[in-house]
């Protein structure tokens, strides 16, 4: 058993550097992103922001104004209707940077309300200039409504702020820009950009890196302050139609002092997105835009009011490590199983403590990977596992002495 300790170094060194290699060239990129998915179904509260409500346009309210986009005459009678129950705020998350008559000059005028915020979009290769908001709106009441995609398709990031390399252009997301307006008249309100995080008050967010937790992010993916969309539930608010606004089926309870978000909730018009949830769902495979800007507000709001908090990762030079370890555990686990059923049974609560410990990070909002380690666990455990199969065909295993075989083979020669 002495050849056990270089076995196990030996074996562990190998599979470390394969699996860092492996990581750095996101090749495991896809499985992890996997494992946190399944984290995140399994860890969501269940619970429902109530300071929130969301005002879905679905096929039937498209079908009922027989157009769409919707005519501004619609979306002013939608707010003049929504004010007078008092809201905190009123976001639309629907574009009009071009005017839908009838109804504009009403649209304008309604616009003008200090709790209402616009959406545009983010300039891009195809359009430089993006999607414009209304003229005459403030630029504290307009955010971009971009949101970043995996290459799996899957929502699971959000941009809060983007800044030019000159500092001349700085752009705020419409869920951050909604957050701001809600906070400004809070005592000892603040907020500031640093090369490392957003300060909202005295609360620090932090910002993706292109490494943080499983991500091995192309640098053109990393690019302007993003944070994990902490999915709380399927659904963050409670939904009503826009027919039901516009027919009075509302009560005030559910807009007095409250944050209503405006946006399209039918998939036929492409503004729903893969989520955690959606590969495991039955029905409903994708979340709306509005639903996911609504998903980023609560969790901006619960850091912020709250205490919550926020996701944290290991650096790159403890992830390596920890990769490290778990490749010597599976050495070790091998070498030390002397018979089949106690090698699976090690294998077993070793995987299983694994994910278990992954699984509680994640409940403190640490992304620790699962899947390198588990990969080095297992391989370096293989390699030793195919080493002591063949030392111990040619060693007596109490006393590491060579046997009859190996003296033979050593004679034969």
């Amino acid at each position: 058993m002495l050849l056990s300790l270089p076995s196990i170094v030996l074996s562990s060194l190998v599979v470390t550097g394969g699996i860092i290699a492996l990581r750095q060239n996101s090749n495991l990129e896809f499985l992890e992103l996997v494992a946190y998915d399944h984290k995140v179904r399994l860890n969501f509260s269940q619970s429902s922001n109530p300071n929130l409500l969301i005002i879905g346009v679905d096929d039937a309210d498209i079908q009922q104004q027989k157009r769409w986009p919707l005519s501004d005459e619609v979306i002013a009678q939608v707010l003049n209707e929504l004010q007078v129950y008092n809201p905190r705020l009123i976001a639309i998350d629907i574009y009009r940077d071009i005017p839908h008559p009838p109804g504009t000059e009403s649209l304008e005028k309604a616009l003008l309300k200090d709790n209402v915020i616009l959406v545009k979009g983010l300039p891009s290769e195809e359009d430089e200039q993006g999607v414009l908001p209304p003229d005459n709106i403030p630029e504290d009441r307009v955010g971009f409504s971009d949101l970043p995609i995996d290459t799996d398709n899957v929502v699971r990031r959000s941009f809060l702020y983007v800044e030019s390399p000159s500092g001349k252009l700085k752009e705020y997301s419409f869920a951050l820009q909604t957050v701001l307006k809600y906070l400004e008249n809070e005592p000892n309100y603040s907020f500031e950009v640093t090369p490392e995080s957003l300060q909202i008050n005295s609360q620090k967010i932090p910002r993706i890196k292109q490494n943080s937790g499983g991500y091995m992010l192309p640098e053109s993916e990393a690019f302007g302050w993003q944070i994990l969309i902490n999915y709380r539930t399927k659904q963050i608010a409670k939904v009503i139609s826009l027919s039901d606004v516009l027919n009075g089926n509302i009560e005030r309870d559910l807009v007095e002092d409250k944050i209503v978000l405006i946006g399209v909730t039918t998939p036929s018009e492409k503004d729903t997105f893969p989520t955690p949830y959606s590969a495991t769902a039955t029905t409903n495979f994708e979340m709306a835009g509005v639903e996911i800007h609504g998903q980023i507000i609560s969790q901006l709001l619960g850091i912020i009011l709250q205490g919550e908090k926020t996701f944290w990762f290991w650096s790159e030079t403890l992830e390596w490590i920890w990769i490290g370890l778990w490749s010597i555990l599976g050495g070790v686990v091998v070498w030390r199983s002397q018979r089949l059923w106690i090698l699976g049974g090690n294998v077993i609560v070793s995987v299983t403590g694994l994910w278990l410990i992954c699984f509680f990070l994640f409940t403190q909002s640490g992304w620790v990977p699962f899947v390198p380690p588990l990969l080095s666990f297992l391989i370096s455990g293989t390699l030793v596992l195919a080493y002591k199969t063949v030392y111990q065909t040619y060693h007596d295993p109490l006393t590491g002495l060579a046997n009859r075989r190996d003296l033979e083979k050593n004679y034969n020669n």
